[in-house]
């Protein structure tokens, strides 16, 4: 076999993105959950990830990125 016998089949196209955005109301809640929690760290964190539309690791390695070329 040459490795023709797919030809001509159209590959699937999945489309299983789905997109939410917060909603004021959730915003709201989740701040007052940040300022009510002892980890002091979100209030910094968490307002980056809302405003920026980041995920979690993407903050984090554009922050070590940004930290690597600090430090020299």
């Amino acid at each position: 076999m040459s490795g023709t016998f797919c030809k001509g089949i159209k590959p699937f196209e999945e489309n299983n993105e789905h997109q939410r955005f917060i909603t004021r109301i959730e915003s709201n809640r989740l701040m007052l959950a940040v300022h009510q929690s002892e980890n002091i760290h979100l209030k910094y964190i968490v307002p980056i990830l809302i405003l920026s539309g980041c995920r979690r690791n993407e903050v984090l390695i554009s922050a070590a990125s940004c930290a690597g070329r600090l430090m020299g």
